[in-house]
């Protein structure tokens, strides 16, 4: 790997060279996990001239080999690309032979469930353009879909376009049930705010009513007292 490395960076003047591109410092995130390679690194940075690089320096049994290996966070170099929102990163793995699923004995995310969260909806059809699946669900039983409408927690690289995204999906026959679900408890949740609305504004007319009999009250025993500093009449 580290030869690999080594060419890579020697590969990247060259690109830089011929392309007159500005020349990038070559600065690989640092992790503790054999697994992950320059692959993953370059996928998850985005830069496709790097990762272009890579692939050609491999043999096409070590390319197919890194393509399909998942690192620690059960990524292959296309999942990063795919959560990143890089379409030429995409584009070049799809090309180069990428698997469209990570292969596990477990359920884990699909390249396409990484996408799909983040809203790249290019690289979502991309993606089924090029045959995932979308029915794989992760290990708490979302799909692609499902990811696509719920959104992220942490966002990753481009800005996402979930709107657009369902739409990629549903014309591509996506089922529609998982968008049916959320507007059905959209609409659950909403008739529980108007419930309560409507407890709260039933509770605020209550003690507005008791305010305007203390209020009428408080007028009659001023007018029995009389004006303040007149002592009532003995007699």
């Amino acid at each position: 790997m580290q030869t690999l490395r080594s060419s890579t960076r020697i590969a990247t003047v060259v690109f830089t060279l011929l392309t007159g591109l500005p020349l990038r410092a070559y600065e690989p995130i640092p992790r503790p996990d054999p697994n992950y390679t320059e692959l993953h690194r370059a996928a998850e940075s985005g830069h496709a001239l790097e990762l272009q690089a890579a692939l050609g320096l491999l043999t096409p049994q070590r390319r197919a080999e890194l393509l399909a290996l998942p690192d620690r966070e059960d990524m292959i170099p296309l999942s990063y690309a795919a959560r990143t929102g890089s379409l030429e990163c995409v584009q070049a793995l799809l090309e180069a032979g990428s698997p469209l699923e990570v292969r596990l004995p477990h359920p884990s995310w699909t390249p396409l469930m990484q996408a799909a969260e983040q809203g790249h909806a290019a690289v979502v059809k991309c993606l089924l353009d090029h045959g995932a699946d979308q029915r794989p669900r992760s290990w708490d039983g979302r799909n692609a879909l499902n990811l696509a409408l719920q959104g992220p927690i942490f966002t990753y690289g481009e800005p996402g376009d979930w709107r657009a995204t369902v739409r990629v999906f549903l014309a591509h026959g996506a089922d529609p049930e998982p968008l049916l679900d959320m507007i059905a408890q959209l609409e659950r949740v909403a008739a529980e705010r108007r419930t309560e609305g409507e407890k709260i504004q039933g509770e605020v007319e209550r003690l507005q009513e008791e305010i305007r009999q203390l209020q009428q009250k408080l007028a009659a025993a001023q007018a029995l007292l009389g004006p303040p500093g007149v002592r009532p009449d003995s007699n």
